[in-house]
């Protein structure tokens, strides 16, 4: 999650902690001697199981719930 969603809280704050030691971890390797290369892979949307979970969520629990419901519905995975 390249930003946050209510109701996603644990889920993103996971993803942002991914991200950040990817971040720091290159910063503390870096150096003139160093081939050390970090990297935070961010696929996107993709139809997954979690995907068909969020999709049969109650939108008073899940409020971006239509923009999933789209992406399926339109197969723009």
């Amino acid at each position: 999650a390249a930003k946050g969603y209510a109701g996603w809280s644990a889920y993103c704050a996971s993803k942002a902690g991914v991200d950040r030691l990817t971040e720091c971890a290159l910063l503390e390797e870096q150096s003139e001697l160093s081939f050390f290369r970090a990297y935070s892979i961010a696929p996107g949307i993709v139809d997954t199981d979690m995907q068909a979970q969020i999709r049969n969520t109650p939108k008073e629990h899940f409020p971006m719930l239509d923009k999933f419901l789209d992406v399926k519905e339109t197969n723009a995975f």
